[in-house]
């Protein structure tokens, strides 16, 4: 089911969900528990470097991306965390994850501000 065919999640607060997917550092699928559905949230402010499919097929990542998967990947997968969702884009939500820890947005760019792993948005 495509995001966008479920407007009424959209500025939706304190969902339940568990991460079942990391795609990059900052693009997660997630199972929202109480509507019984799957969504991709990007993380609102932050973006990290991605995976593209080349010219032969295979994927080849961005510089620091295996990295910035693996730190997201560590922290989220198979956990259950809070998300708000805000926006959709691009056939994603663009949204807050909470983990019972703390905003994974805001670790990434604590842990990440020195080197090429994170892109900061600016407002």
């Amino acid at each position: 089911m495509c995001n966008v065919c479920i407007p009424e999640l959209t500025n939706a607060f304190n969902i339940t969900a568990v991460i079942e997917q990391v795609r990059d550092g900052s693009t997660l699928r997630m199972f929202l528990v109480p509507e019984m559905k799957y969504v991709t949230v990007s993380l609102a402010g932050v973006k990290c470097p991605t995976f593209r499919k080349g010219d032969d097929g295979r994927e080849a990542g961005e510089p620091f991306a295996d990295e910035a998967k693996f730190y997201t990947e560590a922290r989220m997968l198979q956990r259950d965390v809070k998300v708000a969702l805000q926006a959709v884009t691009n056939n994603a939500f663009l949204g807050t994850i909470v983990h019972p820890k703390g905003n994974i947005a805001e670790f990434l760019l604590r842990v990440c501000a020195h080197s090429d792993l994170v892109y900061v948005w600016p407002l």
